[in-house]
């Protein structure tokens, strides 16, 4: 929980007075964190810090995300069988294969 002591602290400054680069100055941090903290903070008004990364489900990955078991089932059932026939007919116990 460092980011928030130092978040907390520079947002006190600030808003006690002093201006976004020397509050940095004074705790050692960079300027640039100091600015965009202060600004999130104004526009969210909370310390966490900002989501990473796209929409979930969405990445070059997306599309093979299926795990390779329902693949299994899915073909087995298009045959005509049922999950637990391709098991037996392929020898393996049903616990075995992830879902």
């Amino acid at each position: 929980m460092l980011f928030i002591g130092f978040a907390q602290a520079v947002v006190a400054r600030v808003a006690a007075g002093q201006s976004r680069r020397s509050a940095a100055e004074d705790l050692e941090v960079s300027p640039f964190f100091s600015v965009k903290l202060v600004a999130r903070h104004y526009r969210t008004g909370s310390f966490a810090p900002g989501r990473q990364g796209g929409p979930p489900g969405s990445g070059k990955l997306a599309p093979y995300r299926e795990f390779p078991g329902r693949a299994r089932e899915a073909e087995a059932s298009a045959i005509g069988f049922g999950f637990s026939h391709f098991c037996r007919l392929c020898s393996m116990p049903e616990q075995t294969i992830p879902r």
